[in-house]
């Protein structure tokens, strides 16, 4: 799928010195350009990347208080045909949902709501990430303004950036509502940058990596190694926000530590109910090329 578009321009709104003032989204015909006709039809997301329990909580809490709502659990007990579709009111905890997420019988949490029209989706894929996707097809001038409410919404009752970005694509963030400023502005993807984060951030991911150059994939890695490079390389974005990262960083840049993260993730701790033992050989084999790449 094609990924170069247009890009929004780094020009930011003045910080509003009144904390009651509302904050006015990117204009609908630039955020337009910026997601590109090619995503026509796909999805838009809303992400928050730095979640927690809490944050799921307060997410909770403007869902319930602002939209109408369908919650349900889904299960695969002898009784799932009678009561996977009961409505059921949310609950007053996250905790519990996202303990369930990898059961392999459930209950898993089934959440969506209108938001002017628009069905937004809300995926549970584990606590430190929260992601809602829309239409993008159904985005109109009107709705948009709608979304960019929630997006506010979000951001002021959990105290996180919320981004906007095109299906699938996290780190090409179009849109993100900066709590601590209470605006909206497209993250920079490097752009202006001098570079010192993106240094530091990719001499610490070749550290990490650095015990995986000597390996020669003939063999599995040892799982101590894969753990200790995980522990590593987690450590890495949790030193920054995301905004820095996608401030700083190149989309590129930031996918390829988000894909490590992933990879090794994958490797150390492999989803409940997925066999991923036929692709261990080249996903291994991937880290180690990586290893070596960044050392030069």
């Amino acid at each position: 799928m094609p990924r170069s578009r247009a890009r929004l321009g780094t020009e930011c709104p003045p910080v509003m010195s009144d904390p009651t003032a509302i904050p006015r989204p990117l204009p609908f015909e630039l955020l337009i350009v910026s997601l590109g006709e090619e995503w026509g039809g796909q999805l838009c997301d809303l992400i928050i990347a730095d979640a927690d329990l809490r944050v799921w909580d307060r997410l909770f809490g403007v869902i319930e208080a602002n939209y109408r709502y369908t919650f349900t659990l889904v299960s695969n007990s002898p009784d799932a045909e009678k009561t996977n579709q009961i409505p059921r009111p949310l609950p007053a905890s996250s905790a519990s949902l996202l303990a369930s997420i990898n059961s392999k019988l459930g209950p898993w949490p089934s959440l969506s709501f209108d938001v002017a029209g628009l069905l937004m989706i809300v995926h549970f894929m584990g606590e430190e990430w929260i992601e809602l996707d829309f239409p993008r097809r159904d985005l109109t001038p009107e709705r948009y303004n709608a979304v960019a409410t929630l997006m506010q919404r979000m951001g002021d009752s959990t105290g996180r950036d919320v981004f906007m970005s095109p299906e699938g694509a996290s780190e090409e963030g179009v849109m993100v509502y900066e709590m601590a400023q209470r605006r909206f502005r497209p993250p920079r993807h490097g752009k202006g940058s001098d570079g010192e984060l993106k240094r530091r951030v990719f001499t610490r991911l070749a550290e990490a990596l650095a015990p995986l150059r000597a390996e020669t994939g003939k063999k599995p890695i040892a799982e101590e190694l894969l753990a200790v490079a995980l522990k590593k390389v987690a450590a890495i974005s949790d030193s920054f926000t995301e905004l820095m990262l996608q401030d700083e960083l190149s989309p590129e840049e930031r996918r390829e530590l988000r894909h490590t993260w992933s990879e090794l993730a994958t490797l150390v701790t492999p989803p409940a109910g997925v066999d991923y033992s036929w692709s261990r050989p080249a996903r291994e084999r991937d880290l180690i090329q990586r290893a070596r790449r960044l050392a030069i």
